[in-house]
């Protein structure tokens, strides 16, 4: 009998203890200049699910082409058996029609504003999102951040690297909102899209940019900015190391890297920046490692056309300098 007992006990302590996989939702909004940028994001998001988990991918868009819809969903589904879910919305509900981004030459445009509606947009029966900025990598589990105690606060960022320059601003905190932990369920009972829409509508005319205003009148950062103002007492400060802002190639922070972040123009896929920065080589070996590498090199060539025709402008402008010198002299 006791024989029996020991080794039922031995099988129970070697069978593997089963455990639900957690579901982790995840938002982009995106235009169609950036699937292949998010599906690099999602890649890397994917290779470092060590806890197994499930995923839905919300892709919150206004002009994706069927296509890229198409070759999206094939590679998430197909090669990584996980969801992904497409949201098509009308952006002039939020923006109004005004061009909140004129100063990023359509680096950023207005479907950027659709973070500050997610409450809205998402199902909800959502509790908890995850919303990242398409220039991301992933380095590690995204588990953990998403497990990330909120403090009965409706939502969590990673300080900015540079401080507010506002007058109204927290002095002590200013947040990037490219990795925005979200409490769906905190973020409605308080109303929060209500007041960040609400007060949007109320002084849009500091979030257009307007060169005879001063500089401290000029919201440049639209999103990011309002966010600040209107939430700075409802935000809880995560860790440094799940926004590392990654600015011209360089990381300008301690932090351990676990979700690295390419702010400002210089982004991995324009080839701009030495890959001599550790940041942008981890960047070009997930692309290399992924089923993505041929765009690598359809965005390396465009790159390389970018920089000839620099070159050469700069050449005629050159030429047409050294001409007009000499017709002085005569």
């Amino acid at each position: 009998m006791l024989k029996k007992i020991l080794i039922i006990l031995l099988i129970l302590i070697l069978m593997p203890i089963y455990t639900e996989a957690k579901r982790i939702n995840v938002a982009f909004a995106i235009d169609n200049n950036y699937p292949i940028f998010t599906l690099l994001a999602i890649n890397s998001i994917l290779k470092n699910n060590y806890s197994n988990s499930e995923y839905t991918f919300y892709i919150i868009e206004n002009n994706i082409t069927p296509k890229n819809k198409s070759k999206m969903k094939h590679y998430v589904t197909d090669k990584w058996r996980q969801e992904i879910k497409f949201v098509n919305i009308d952006i002039s509900k939020i923006d109004k029609g005004y061009n909140f981004y004129k100063f990023s030459d359509n680096r950023i445009t207005n479907i950027a504003m659709a973070r500050i509606a997610l409450t809205e947009i998402l199902p909800k029966n959502i509790n908890r999102v995850i919303y990242l900025d398409g220039d991301i990598l992933a380095t590690e589990d995204l588990l953990k951040l998403y497990e990330t105690d909120l403090k009965n606060k409706p939502i969590g960022l990673v300080t900015n690297l540079y401080p507010a320059k506002y007058k109204n601003f927290n002095k002590k905190y200013y947040y990037n909102s490219g990795v925005i932990l979200m409490d769906l369920g905190k973020c409605r009972k308080d109303k929060i899209t209500s007041k960040l829409i609400n007060y949007l509508d109320a002084h849009s005319q500091y979030f257009i940019l307007n060169e005879q205003k001063p500089i401290d009148e000029n919201y440049l950062y639209p999103d990011q900015d309002l966010i600040n103002i209107v939430l700075k007492n409802d935000i809880t400060t995560l860790d440094n190391k799940w926004n590392n802002q990654i600015i011209r190639g360089e990381q300008h922070t301690q932090a351990a890297k676990c979700i690295y972040h390419y702010i400002g123009p210089a982004k991995p896929w324009l080839f701009s920046t030495s890959n001599k920065h550790k940041p942008v080589r981890e960047y070009i070996n997930y692309w290399d490692k992924s089923d993505l590498k041929i765009y690598k090199y359809y965005y390396k060539m465009i790159a390389q056309y970018n920089k000839i025709k620099v070159l050469s402008k700069s050449k005629i402008y050159r030429y047409i300098n050294i001409f007009s010198k000499t017709k002085k002299t005569y």
